[in-house]
């Protein structure tokens, strides 16, 4: 990749904890048996990027996609005039029949006689099936007269679409901005904004895009808002307003993210399934913490020793508890949620210093199925899987 401070993934063999093709745990009896075992075929996931489609690793400017089947390097994408730009984010967009390397950043312009040094704000898209600069052009965020000065130092990705859009959360000391940018040739981009010159003003947040619906919080002094947007125009489809009862502030919902037909909200005052199209609530429970959700059933857990004590495992679809285990009893155990991935819990609990236990907990009666996995699956993508590997201490990629 041409950097040698760059770490370039490697592809030893691992094993997995299934005589399936899925990458889940097969069910047996508590103590368990011998499984036969399948190879991971990347286990250095620092820098990488990830989209539905693809996985790439990130050396400095330069974006390297990787094969998920084998781990080996394939194309790689350097934004133009890289040696004078500083990358602010990256990030892979699927569409139909292509994946695009998304680079936004600052371009560096050097004093030159009477006009100071200083940067610019741009965009710059490339196809990974073509290996063609897709789009090049510079970014007027909300409120500013031009491109020209640094992105916002609040910047964050909060989803993207397959029609061409990447959904920005920005953030600023008196100015929040939810901004839809444009990565494709004749697509408009739009934005919203909300000034908040004082701590006790509204401010929103973009929370997350699903459906081809942008997630956006507002908050006010009394009312804690979620408003569903049309990603490709802006038009407002649904807003949903839902009382307070706080001293201060209230705070935006912690996280969100696109499960099935709904939105899973994790916030004190938002319920914590909100349907995508329409935004009716449809499990009327509030839950102040994320959790790990299930790419596969309407499962989501969270908890665990030292995260709140008590694992408690829920019903997507209908917000109901499905099952707990008490903080008192999860403390003791030492036990930690590691993933949720159809309809299985994996765990860990722990003794003491060098007796770890790795458990498969049944995530609709909250038994113990399974024991000794080797690779807890985290992630379901098109034809791979990223799970937490428990002899590495991290996640790599197998196949599906």
């Amino acid at each position: 990749m041409g950097n040698p401070a760059c770490a370039t993934p490697t592809s030893p063999r691992a094993a997995v904890p299934t005589s399936e093709s899925n990458g889940t745990a097969a069910p047996s009896q508590p103590r368990g048996t011998a499984r036969p075992s399948v190879s991971a075929t990347i286990t250095d996931l620092t820098d990488t990027l990830t989209s539905h489609r693809a996985i790439a690793v990130r050396c400095g400017v330069a974006v390297t996609f990787l094969d998920p089947a084998s781990g080996a390097e394939q194309e790689t994408i350097v934004p133009i005039g890289a040696e004078s730009i500083t990358i602010v984010a990256v990030e892979l967009v699927d569409l139909d029949d292509d994946t695009l390397v998304v680079f936004l950043y600052n371009a560096n312009h050097p004093q030159d006689g009477l006009t100071p040094a200083r940067s610019q704000k741009r965009v710059e898209v490339h196809s990974r099936a073509t290996g063609r600069l897709v789009l090049d052009r510079p970014v007027v965020l909300p409120g500013d007269r031009d491109a020209f000065g640094p992105w916002w130092s609040g910047v964050k990705v909060v989803g993207v679409d397959p029609r061409g859009y990447v959904a920005l959360g920005l953030g600023s000391l008196d100015r929040d901005a939810a901004y839809v940018l444009a990565v494709r040739p004749n697509l408009k981009s739009w934005s919203k904004v909300q000034d908040h010159p004082s701590l006790t003003d509204p401010s929103i947040r973009a929370l997350a895009v699903h459906g081809g619906v942008l997630l956006l919080s507002r908050v006010t002094e009394t009312a804690a808002e979620v408003h569903g947007y049309d990603v490709t125009n802006g038009r407002r489809l649904w807003q949903r307003r839902f009382g307070v009862e706080t001293v201060s502030m209230p705070r935006h919902p912690g996280c969100a993210v696109g499960h099935g037909d709904t939105f899973v909200v994790m916030g004190r005052w938002i319920p914590l399934a909100l349907d995508v199209r329409t935004g009716r609530t449809l499990a009327n429970v509030t839950v102040s913490t994320c959790m790990k959700t299930d790419p596969l059933k309407p499962n989501g857990a969270y908890g665990g020793s030292g995260r709140g004590g008590a694992l408690v495992v829920m019903n997507l679809a209908n917000g109901k508890r499905r099952w707990t285990i008490e903080r008192e009893r999860s403390e003791a155990l030492r036990l930690e949620l590691i993933s949720v991935y159809d309809d299985r819990v994996y765990v860990t609990t722990s003794s003491g210093p060098g007796n770890l236990n790795r458990l498969v907990i049944d995530a609709r009666t909250g038994q113990e199925i399974a024991r000794d996995w080797d690779l807890a699956p985290v992630e379901r993508h098109d034809g791979w899987i990223v799970a937490f590997d428990a002899a590495r201490n991290q996640n790599v990629v197998v196949p599906a």
